[in-house]
């Protein structure tokens, strides 16, 4: 079982309620979606990641990426330190499927060809010999929450759906989404790649600013994703 939250670790008591559940349901391993509140220092960290209760219970089985509020800290200084250095981006191989985490972030500049992340995932993707591939960052390409869309992400989302990845989980809208399967292009397509924002852990929740005939489901309450 593989658990999957964003903009959650804060100091909302939501926010606890969330980790706690998370924890209680005991998954093999959470994929935490960036943002941890509000400005991402070693010292918010340590508060809303490093207890005994809430998000604290499952730092250890953690994998994380960042998101846009703890580039607030000069160059997103306490996630890399408070994670012991965990790479922008890597990848892992776990229940029969490729799993792939990226710095979807501005800041950090590296979503087109010629970037080293680009063409990282390039490589990647062409090394895998698993059927199946998930992969995670913390701006959804498309969304109908306030933040919307995320143009920037296109290329990187053209190449996901050229190789055939079936799974991308995001958060920063403070949502759960489902999308219908998306083409490179972002048409509906039945092989295409299905999206999940996933924002909803604990920083309050955003009900949708548009509507979309591609999304499939929407819910404004406080959780987190489990796939089996």
């Amino acid at each position: 079982t593989l658990a999957a939250v964003g903009d959650g670790a804060g100091s909302r008591p939501d926010a606890t309620v969330v980790g706690n559940f998370i924890a209680d349901q005991n998954p093999d391993f959470l994929l935490y979606l960036g943002d941890v509140y509000e400005r991402g220092t070693f010292t918010e960290f340590h508060n809303w990641y490093g207890q005994a209760q809430g998000y604290g219970r499952v730092r250890a089985i953690t994998n994380p990426i960042v998101g846009n509020h703890e580039y607030q800290d000069p160059g997103a200084a306490g996630y890399f330190y408070f994670f012991d250095n965990v790479p922008h981006y890597y990848s892992f191989d776990s229940g029969g499927w490729h799993i792939i985490g990226l710095d979807s972030t501005s800041q950090f500049n590296q979503l087109t060809p010629g970037k080293a992340q680009y063409d990282w995932l390039v490589n990647d993707l062409a090394a895998n010999t698993l059927p199946c591939v998930l992969v995670y960052f913390h701006h959804p390409r498309y969304s109908v929450g306030p933040q919307g869309d995320t143009p920037a992400l296109a290329q990187i989302w053209a190449l996901l759906a050229q190789q055939g990845v079936d799974v991308v989980l995001t958060g920063h809208d403070h949502s759960y989404q489902r999308w219908q399967p998306l083409d490179g292009g972002g048409q509906p397509q039945a092989q295409g790649v299905t999206q999940f924002v996933v924002g909803a852990g604990g920083q309050g929740v955003q009900a949708a600013a548009r509507s979309d005939s591609r999304l499939a489901s929407m819910n404004i309450e406080y959780g987190a994703l489990f796939l089996d």
